[in-house]
């Protein structure tokens, strides 16, 4: 969702909503595509040719749930906070949809995930009794950074995984660089089952940490430049 919503100009449309759900269909794999192609061939507004679908813009995403009820799907949303730009009641059209679905589609489950839980918090609502979702009974996951020894054994086991001998040594270097984040953990193991190369793995990790920062401050800075003083100051001690 943060891709989308930068994407879109800092306004989620339901036309870009729908394209994305189109898109992320399309990139399924072909056994589970298959039969979720046959299901929604019978929704208005959806065109399948092949092994691919396109949504019109006529399209309902309550019409694509519903039909998606008779298979049973899991719809994740990854940094769902971002959906508070969607339509213009700040996300509420979205979360009424949801809690229709909730309701009424059995089979259909969603999980939302993201870095800036807070915010997720306030747009979900759930102990809100003006959004759409009060009261919904839900399961949270809080993930924490790993320990050191679990940071050592995450990258140990993802590297026996996939049959890469990697030294000790290495893993030790770069759990000390990168602490217990496990989305840098990662990143760093598939820059190095790429490279094969430490210093071209890190330089990868640091590269789209220096990114994902800057992203960060400007979203920041576009709430209030005084975000940016406070981290100054803190960061001059």
């Amino acid at each position: 969702m943060r891709s989308l919503y930068f994407s879109s100009g800092g306004w989620i449309t339901n036309e870009t909503l729908t394209k994305a759900f189109e898109k992320a269909l399309n990139s399924l794999r072909s056994k589970f595509k298959r039969r979720i192609f046959e299901t929604l061939r019978k929704v208005r507004g959806v065109t399948i040719a092949g092994v691919s679908l396109t949504f019109e813009s006529k399209t309902s995403l309550l019409d694509v749930l519903s039909a998606l009820d008779n298979v049973g799907v899991l719809i994740a949303f990854d940094e769902a906070q971002y959906l508070r730009y969607y339509g213009a009641r700040g996300g509420k059209e979205f979360l009424a949809m949801v809690a229709y679905a909730y309701d009424n589609l059995m089979n259909v489950r969603f999980i939302f995930s993201g870095s800036e839980v807070g915010l997720l918090h306030d747009f979900l609502g759930i102990a809100n009794y003006d959004s759409p979702l009060y009261g919904r009974i839900y399961k949270e996951i809080t993930v924490e950074p790993f320990s050191r020894d679990t940071a050592k054994e995450f990258l140990r086991t993802g590297f026996e995984e996939v049959d890469v001998r990697v030294d000790e040594g290495l893993i030790e270097k770069a759990v000390e660089l990168l602490d217990g984040i496990p989305g840098w953990l990662v990143e760093f193991g598939y820059n190095y089952i790429e490279t094969k190369d430490f210093d071209k793995a890190i330089e990868g990790v640091l590269v789209k940490a220096e990114k994902f920062l800057e992203g960060e401050l400007r979203e920041l800075e576009r709430r209030s430049r005084r975000y940016l003083l406070i981290l100054k100051a803190i960061a001059m001690g």
